[in-house]
């Protein structure tokens, strides 16, 4: 039995066997969007996460667990000691096995920005979130008013606004392309 086969069996497991800790991190952070205040946070933080970025910030840790990174809900614990990761709680915020799916896909063609995992957290949202538009137009609202989201960050009242209409063009597009 090689380390982890008792892992193979257990719910949620993720096989990374092979694939370095930043292309995973890379893969899984790419493939989802920020959520609600995480914009605010995303401002901060790569638009796209490269394998030197996610290196030099796993390398920054102590640990290697993310809840949210740059407002990106990630919830994982990657750790170099084990061949697998449990992706259920990524799972509950993007979609029954979508960290599988994204691992397959960055294992089968070594693409930490895969289109395809980009579209799949796409209708994910939009299955979950239906009144994704009202959730945006909502969102631009409460930056409106919120003094303290700003008070508390180096981020432009202008560029959260450019930020909510991007998410907001996005939504219609793909409603749109249905």
């Amino acid at each position: 039995m090689r380390v982890g086969d008792e892992n193979t069996q257990r719910d949620g497991a993720v096989d990374i066997t092979g694939l370095s800790i930043s292309d995973v991190l890379a893969a899984l952070y790419n493939a989802v969007a920020p959520f609600r205040f995480g914009f605010a946070d995303s401002l901060n933080g790569p638009k796209v996460m490269t394998t030197d970025t996610a290196k030099q910030i796993i390398l920054s840790q102590r640990s290697i667990y993310f809840d949210k990174l740059y407002g990106r809900i990630l919830t994982v614990n990657l750790s170099e000691n084990t061949p697998f990761f449990d992706g259920r709680e990524f799972d509950k915020s993007h979609g029954r096995e979508a960290s599988k799916k994204i691992i397959e896909r960055l294992r089968l063609t070594g693409d930490i920005n895969s289109e395809e995992s980009i579209n799949d957290h796409k209708r994910e949202f939009h299955k979950n979130y239906p009144d994704a538009l009202s959730a945006a137009a909502h969102f631009a609202y409460d930056i409106s008013g919120t003094r303290m989201l700003i008070g508390h960050s180096t981020v432009k009242t202008s560029e959260l606004i450019l930020l909510v209409q991007e998410a907001i063009s996005e939504h219609l597009k793909f409603l749109l392309s249905k």
